[in-house]
């Protein structure tokens, strides 16, 4: 029902992914086709990590690193000009908003930390930084 990683299909993907990879099994690598246009979205309501934004272009960059296919990179980019959308201009930097949009949120679920952690392996690449055992797959 929900596209986020703590409650949704990106969550369910950052898994799928992962046993695509160590099984090479092709049902993995389908059922993630099938999920992909649930998380490839330009609005959303938060832009963090666990609830948001962040969350489904991290695991979009996961699709990427593990599949292989450049279209979920690009995706990536889409869902990142999403975050964009929510961006706040203050005098000391960019800031954003947490969960509902309340206030502005540095934490790493849902605040400018865990989107500041996207946003760089957005750009220079590198393994998902969301307490994963991926050391284990490569």
């Amino acid at each position: 029902m929900l596209p986020y990683w703590s409650k949704g299909t990106a969550g369910v993907i950052t898994t799928l992914v992962r046993y695509a990879k160590v099984t090479e099994n092709i049902f993995y690598k389908n059922k993630i086709r099938e999920l992909i246009p649930d998380i490839s979205r330009k609005y959303a309501i938060n832009p963090g990590l666990y609830n948001g934004f962040a969350g489904l272009g991290n695991s979009l960059l996961d699709c990427y690193q593990y599949l292989g296919d450049k279209k979920y990179l690009y995706e990536a980019y889409n869902v990142a000009s999403g975050i964009d959308l929510l961006r706040i201009n203050k005098q000391e930097g960019v800031a954003f908003p947490g969960d509902f949009v309340y206030r502005i949120s540095n934490d790493f679920g849902t605040g400018s930390s865990g989107i500041g952690l996207f946003l760089h392996r957005l750009l220079y690449g590198g393994e998902n930084f969301n307490f994963l055992l991926d050391d284990l797959i490569t």
